[in-house]
């Protein structure tokens, strides 16, 4: 909301909630329990980084 209040955009804009942030606190429980990723990839537990990066602004350039 920190952001639209910056853009001007506040005016009728109502926070109602995050679906990325319950679909996340949804399916972890599941996800623990039944992911075998870290052994199918030679991975120790806390020893990577997971990065998604899917803005065309930043994946479309390769000197970006």
């Amino acid at each position: 909301m920190k952001n639209v209040e910056c853009e001007g955009l506040s005016e009728g804009t109502h926070l109602v909630g995050d679906v990325m942030e319950e679909a996340l606190r949804d399916c972890l429980p599941i996800a623990r329990e039944r992911s075998t990723i870290l052994e199918e990839l030679q991975l120790e537990p806390k020893s990577y980084y997971l990065v998604t990066i899917h803005w065309a602004e930043k994946t479309d350039s390769m000197q970006n």
